[in-house]
């Protein structure tokens, strides 16, 4: 019988010394940086979408009603300045400018005999005047008769009567000379309008004029553009305006993905048919920027508060934004939504509260759960 207890004894102390929660090591601390998360104020940024258009364009149109003999250009052509684009039919204007200019000829001959005239009645006026001086100092000493006298002041009053006719007529004449000079002006300028020409440098980006069609005022024929300088526009609402001004740069993401930074140039005073403020940002010259093309535009917002941490904080696995808390020493995995970085401080938008720390760089390694202490070295572990 004691033999038996003692090998019982025997047992239970082997199994006790075999007891693997006294093998079991209390894991070490993982050495870490802290940082508190903190209320900051933010300006979120936001984008907004427009089309591209040419800073300058020009639409030409025909300011007479008149048939197109000719169009020069097609497009997708670049025009010269004063290149001609479209020609019409001027033979109308033709035949006007020719009456204007026989016109004006003719006044100028008729005033010539005007002129002629007024200088036959000065003279006339001036042998009035002398037979009269004399007849009147004949009279003085009875060697003129009352009929004499009558008739040389008849004859005086007759050729001052015919001066201020000739006068009349030389002014008349001059007033028909300054109207066929206007007439002619107006025909030639009306000549002008049969040929269309490119008021600058460009492209032609568009052509309704066709060959034996007929041109009516205000019709647009012919579209250009200047291609050197381009500008997005786009709508802002007014809750957006307050973090847009002139000379601001933005950058602007093209269709294709490309980047550019671009300079607001100018903001409507007014909101447009979708309550919006048009905003015009100046593009820099870039190949391949034309009319039409989408891009957005990002602006900064107004300043709100928000919760921040350092963006080296975050972790970031899959399509998941995470971060490591600390909870009383003890590493908690955390998913927040976080914002746009800026920088190198992220806004956390849900997920996260004021004066919670959290881990930067979080190490390899780091599991939730997992004990954490403060480190005296920043770590080198990268956000992940």
């Amino acid at each position: 019988m004691k033999r038996g207890i003692t090998l019982l004894t025997a047992l239970i102390a082997a199994s006790c010394a075999a007891d693997p929660q006294e093998d079991r090591a209390v894991p070490a601390a993982v050495r870490v940086q802290f940082a508190p998360a903190r209320v900051a104020g933010v300006a979120e940024a936001f984008d907004a979408g427009g089309t591209i258009h040419a800073r300058t364009a020009a639409v030409l149109s025909s300011r007479v009603m008149s048939s197109i003999l000719q169009v020069t250009v097609k497009p997708g052509e670049r025009v010269r300045s004063g290149q001609v684009l479209v020609r019409l039919d001027a033979r109308q204007f033709d035949a006007a400018r020719a009456g204007a200019d026989a016109a004006l000829a003719a006044a100028l001959e008729g005033a010539n005999a005007a002129r002629a005239d007024s200088e036959g009645a000065a003279s006339a006026l001036s042998l009035a005047r002398a037979t009269h001086e004399r007849i009147a100092t004949l009279r003085e000493r009875d060697a003129a008769t009352p009929a004499e006298i009558d008739a040389a002041v008849a004859g005086l009053r007759g050729a001052e009567a015919r001066l201020r006719a000739a006068d009349a007529r030389q002014a008349e004449m001059t007033g028909a000379i300054e109207a066929a000079r206007a007439s002619a002006r107006a025909t030639a300028v009306d000549t002008s309008y049969a040929t269309l020409r490119a008021p600058f440098d460009g492209l032609v980006v568009s052509k309704a004029a066709e060959r034996g069609s007929l041109a009516v005022p205000g019709v647009p024929l012919i579209t250009i553009e200047d291609v050197a300088q381009f500008r997005l526009e786009v709508g802002i609402d007014a809750a957006h305006t307050a973090g847009v001004a002139l000379g601001l740069r933005v950058p602007v993401t093209l269709a294709g993905g490309a980047t550019i930074e671009g300079v607001i140039e100018e903001i409507a005073p007014a909101v447009d048919a979708t309550h919006a403020y048009t905003v015009k940002v100046a593009l820099p010259p870039e190949a391949g920027l034309r009319s039409g093309l989408y891009a957005r535009a990002r602006f900064r917002g107004v300043e709100t508060p928000r919760v921040v941490i350092p963006a080296v904080a975050l972790v970031r696995r899959g399509q998941l934004t995470l971060v490591f808390v600390d909870d009383n020493g003890v590493a908690r995995l955390r998913h927040v939504h976080a914002g746009a970085a800026s920088a190198d401080v992220v806004p956390v938008l849900s997920g996260l509260s004021a004066d919670e720390r959290v881990v930067l760089n979080p190490p390899e390694g780091l599991a939730d759960g997992m004990p954490i202490s403060a480190a005296t070295t920043p770590q080198t572990g990268g956000a992940r």
